[in-house]
């Protein structure tokens, strides 16, 4: 699956890109990202955050026992508030093993979210934000 997914992205998700997954309801986007999530979190050293403003932990860990994700740096957030996922984000940002990536599963979030990237005057060269739609 992670080849698949590497090759419609050219070779794989460009560190420090921004990728918008879209897509009408019911598509598959959620179980699409929780498939690159898992795949980060294995091909790297960092972990990678979940964030889900739409569905709960116990339905995003649902989806993950479905599809036999069970990845121990991958960390499930439900949360609607920005300010509370920016928070988060920035602290884990100075800890010794920051996110590798962050997943938004929800473009609403996502806008405010960007915000986010212009307060550093630099971002880690393997930080990546997928938003999903």
């Amino acid at each position: 699956q992670g080849n698949e997914i590497n090759r419609v992205f050219g070779g794989g998700v460009v560190p420090g890109s921004l990728v918008l997954i879209g897509g009408e309801p019911g598509i598959g986007k959620s179980t699409l990202l929780l498939r690159m999530a898992s795949d980060i979190c294995q091909n790297s050293t960092g972990g990678v955050l979940y964030v889900s403003g739409e569905e709960s932990e116990d339905q995003v860990k649902l989806r993950c026992d479905r599809l036999g994700v069970k990845d121990a740096n991958l960390y499930l957030v439900h949360e609607t508030n920005l300010d509370s996922v920016i928070q988060l984000v920035e602290q884990n940002m100075a800890t010794q093993n920051p996110f590798t990536a962050v997943v938004i599963d929800s473009i609403q979030n996502v806008l405010h979210l960007l915000g986010l990237l212009l307060r550093y005057e630099s971002v880690p060269p393997d930080f990546k934000i997928l938003p999903n739609h």
